[in-house]
């Protein structure tokens, strides 16, 4: 996603069935270890140097399903929170 902020910390909230462990967090292309993931899944990011800069931010996660995958599925997208 795309994203221009005035705060120095975003929050992300993982969809559910989303693996907190395995969470990886892209920064205007690079990877970044500015991350805290909690147990509710939400992803606290850094944002560091991009503040009030527009930057690309992608998140990549495993997820787990409990369902057949013979018919279509709807996935919940992660939901940027308070900016």
């Amino acid at each position: 996603m795309r994203v221009r902020t005035g705060e120095s910390q975003l929050q992300v909230q993982l969809p559910p069935h989303a693996h907190t462990d395995s969470v990886e967090v892209w920064i205007a292309g690079e990877p970044t270890d500015r991350f805290s993931v909690t147990n509710e899944r939400l992803v606290r990011i850094d944002v560091g140097e991009h503040l009030r800069r527009e930057f690309t931010l992608e998140l990549f996660y495993w997820f787990t399903i409990n369902e057949p995958l013979v018919a279509k599925m709807q996935l919940a997208a992660p939901a940027l929170l308070g900016t």
